[in-house]
């Protein structure tokens, strides 16, 4: 698509209606340090988006305000050079953590998304903790790091996200008793009642225990 621009340094596709990346567009392009895809409608990066491109001096990409939904963990593999990123003002519910193989990345903008603050967004979480610990790194606008969606009420940021307060504390179980007779039955009522009181027990043991004296969960929420 760029042929004849092998010594352009700098590429600015701002604000063009584009879908969709071809990583072949860029395949002669290995002096290019910049490339601005702001504002366009592309929706993902997937594993092979940039397999065919060379932009290992790469080092700014810009894909703000986008409709990205989704990053695949080895989306962002072509880029050993890359030292500014910005993701900022898309539609990122969640994905892995696709950046620790970027050793030169110093700015990082995932603000402004629509973050969904659950138990598979913790390792993003984890990475952005230490990312910012680095004196040498930014996270710029962290405070946009806003949760959408989020089971518990003291997680307000990802960077707030645990692996202890990823889920609710409590998990609501609706339970069945099946009647029995005598002693048994009223055992029964009273281990399911204190069941559904005792969200915080480990879900394993709850199963276990309501299997043994025939206690059918109905739902889970």
């Amino acid at each position: 698509m760029f042929l004849g621009l092998s010594n352009l340094e700098r590429l600015h596709l701002h604000s063009n209606g584009i879908d969709q990346i071809n990583g072949a567009w860029f395949s002669n392009m290995g002096d290019l340090g910049t490339l601005d895809m702001g504002s366009n409608h592309i929706t993902k990066l997937e594993a092979d988006t940039f397999t065919r491109s060379n932009l290992q001096n790469l080092q700014t990409l810009d894909l703000s305000n986008n409709f990205i939904e989704y990053i695949a963990r080895q989306a962002l593999r072509g880029f050993p050079a890359l030292s500014w990123l910005d993701l900022s003002r898309n539609r990122l519910s969640g994905m892995d953590n696709s950046f620790s193989h970027l050793s030169k990345l110093s700015v990082l903008n995932l603000s402004l998304n629509q973050w969904k603050c659950t138990c598979p967004l913790q390792e993003l979480a984890v990475f952005l903790r230490n990312f910012i610990k680095n004196p040498n790194r930014t996270l710029t606008n962290s405070r946009g790091l806003v949760c959408e969606i989020a089971e518990s009420a003291e997680v307000q940021t990802v960077l707030q996200l645990t692996g202890t307060n990823c889920a609710s504390q409590y998990r609501n179980t609706t339970v069945m008793v099946i009647k029995g007779s005598g002693r048994n039955y009223v055992r029964d009522v009273v281990l399911a009642g204190i069941l559904c009181f005792a969200g915080n027990v480990h879900p394993a043991r709850p199963v276990a225990l309501i299997t043994e004296l025939g206690i059918l969960p109905l739902s889970t929420s």
